[in-house]
């Protein structure tokens, strides 16, 4: 449950293939003590928002917005009720203006609000819009309904929203940043120029957490065979599947197919900060790292990924070429346990 310490609606109006864009723009915050519907807003809006697909950034300085430049401005303010309206207004004024050169756009209510959530703080901006919907009318003259029409605001699917981590932030973390990553261009591009994002991570980098995820999550039961999954039996399988997807990854699916979660992989990234986008084109080459090494040769007989060798789990001695070192703490007890049951004692 979010805690919602501001919050504030305006609404730009604006109808596709228009250029032109009109505002009404609140001149007040919502009182919190006074609308208990702050709270159910924001707390529906926000797991709305955890179950997209999201993607991490942080904030760029270019010519093109000064979003970043006036959030600055508010976040070294006192922050009160003032310093957030004016936040408000002054952004949402910038990008109204830019949606005038935007035909294809369309308005919405854009919904700021600043809440506590999973003790982090967060100022989250969400574009929500509204849609038609049927209700049963009773009839005034005689006993019965009629069907009518009904507007509301669809919380169920947001058009376009962001979400700044103030706490992320101020402790100098990198993915303070992230937004709802959406199929239409035109949206995203001119709500991503808006909130001016840096670049974001690379395939590669993306796909080096995926595999470090996937290691440290305890593997799950493999439904063919109704048996826990080795490591590498699961980093195996879930390479098939990706190649047969194209590389195309998305995290819900992997989590559901393989551990009958689909959010497993989802939260476990975001409860250990790990920056990883929903979906992403897995790097062909960083794959390569889930797939095993198998050596059998002068009576010794190991197996072991790619990735644990590029993370030094297993590597070669600095000192001397035909050493190799295996660093794992799991391992050597394996070993030691195996030598003391077969009664060969080390010094």
């Amino acid at each position: 449950m979010v805690t919602v310490s501001k919050i504030v609606i305006h609404e730009i109006i604006k109808n596709q293939q228009e250029k032109k864009a009109d505002k009404y723009f609140a001149e007040e915050l919502i009182s919190i003590e006074e609308d208990s519907n702050s709270n159910k807003l924001v707390d529906k809006v926000n797991k709305v928002y955890d179950d997209d697909e999201i993607v991490y950034s942080s904030f760029a300085k270019t010519e093109d917005s000064n979003f970043p430049e006036n959030f600055e401005i508010y976040n070294s303010s006192k922050s009160t009720d003032t310093d957030f309206l004016n936040f408000t207004t002054i952004t949402l004024e910038e990008l109204r203006k830019k949606l005038g050169n935007v035909a294809a756009a369309k308005g919405g209510y854009y919904v700021y609000a600043e809440y506590v959530y999973s003790e982090e703080q967060f100022i989250g901006i969400f574009l929500i819009r509204d849609t038609e919907g049927l209700l049963f009318k009773r009839k005034e003259e005689k006993k019965g309904f009629d069907v009518d029409t009904i507007t509301y605001m669809n919380l169920e699917k947001l058009a376009m929203a962001c979400r700044i981590s103030i706490t992320k932030l101020n402790m100098g973390e990198a993915h303070y940043l992230t937004l709802i990553k959406k199929n239409q261009e035109v949206i995203s591009d001119y709500f991503y120029e808006w909130i001016s994002t840096a670049n974001k991570e690379s395939n590669k980098e993306y796909t080096d957490s995926l595999y470090d995820i996937i290691s440290k999550l305890p593997p799950p039961k493999n439904a063919l065979t109704d048996q826990f999954y080795t490591i590498d039996e699961l980093r195996k399988d879930i390479v098939a599947y990706l190649t047969e997807k194209k590389r195309n990854v998305n995290l819900r699916d992997i989590g559901e197919l393989f551990y009958g979660d689909k959010e497993v992989i989802v939260r476990y990234a975001r409860d250990n900060n790990i920056a990883i986008d929903s979906s992403f084109k897995a790097d062909k080459k960083g794959l390569k790292k889930f797939r095993h090494i198998n050596i059998n040769s002068d009576g010794i007989k190991v197996q072991f990924s790619q990735g644990d060798f590029t993370k030094n789990k297993v590597r070669f001695s600095d000192e001397n070429e035909n050493i190799v070192i295996i660093e794992s703490e799991k391992f050597a007890s394996a070993l030691r346990k195996e030598l003391e049951e077969n009664e060969v004692y080390v010094k």
